[in-house]
């Protein structure tokens, strides 16, 4: 078993050496996350410059299967080092910013079944988390958060139209970024769906700011990486430190 937020996750591996991972579900909701999980996977492969898991098809040729209150699928595992173990060169996180931005190309074209479904970590449900703040401890913390909610809410969420919504990942985090023997490679599509593309940038950017000496906090080489593969219009060019902070 590997650890999981919702499904559970087993990591199989068989006699002829190969390395698969298993998902299944017990909860009503996990069908309709399963199904664009596997669609995303199915689509995503298409992906040049970025290694994807690909999903094992049932013996009846479906992506999932959905039976006796069980859903799930099976698809390959990516063979690698998280991100977050390796020692994040300039040029590491640059071309794994390159990478993300080739994701984002591949699923772009594709409204596939379930991307609307409620999510958490979805950009919609973001004013909500508001009502959370009393839970903080009072502090600088505290502080930082509501100004970051409040900066959102007045100057980001009114432009969220000027950018271009397309399927996102929607979590592309240093534990689901892979570094593998054919470049960065993604996992774990389950927080995905209709976003606007710039927040995949923002939620990778978000995690590479740890150093406040280093333009961006450290988190330029990705931003230069992304934009070299999709250049970034005038409005996601204002936008994108502010959804950065928002999404911290």
């Amino acid at each position: 078993p590997l650890s999981s937020e919702v499904e559970h996750t087993a990591d199989i591996r068989l006699p002829d050496g190969r390395a698969l991972i298993l998902k299944t579900a017990t909860r009503p909701e996990a069908i309709e996350s399963f199904r664009f999980q596997s669609a995303a996977l199915t689509v995503a492969r298409g992906a040049r410059g970025v290694a994807i898991p690909r999903v094992l098809p049932t013996l009846d040729g479906k992506p999932m299967f959905v039976a006796d209150g069980v859903c799930g699928y099976l698809q390959t595992r990516l063979e690698g080092d998280a991100f977050h173990r390796l020692p994040q060169t300039p040029q590491l996180v640059f071309e794994t910013g390159a990478a993300l931005a080739r994701l984002d190309q591949a699923l772009a074209h594709s409204d596939m079944p379930s991307a609307r479904r409620p999510v958490l970590w979805n950009i919609a449900c973001w004013p909500h988390l508001t009502r959370f703040s009393p839970h903080l401890p009072p502090g600088p913390l505290a502080d930082q958060v509501l100004a970051a909610m409040a900066d959102y809410s007045a100057r980001i969420a009114p432009r969220l139209r000027e950018l271009d919504w397309q399927v996102t990942h929607n979590d592309p985090s240093p534990h689901n970024t892979i570094l593998t023997a054919k470049g960065p490679g993604f996992i774990d599509f389950g927080d995905g769906g209709w976003n606007p593309r710039l927040q995949d940038l923002a939620i990778a950017a978000g995690h590479m700011v740890t150093d406040p000496a280093q333009p961006l906090g450290g988190a330029a080489p990705l931003v230069a990486g992304y934009a070299a593969v999709l250049p970034l219009s005038d409005p996601e060019r204002q936008l994108l430190v502010g959804l950065m902070r928002a999404r911290q």
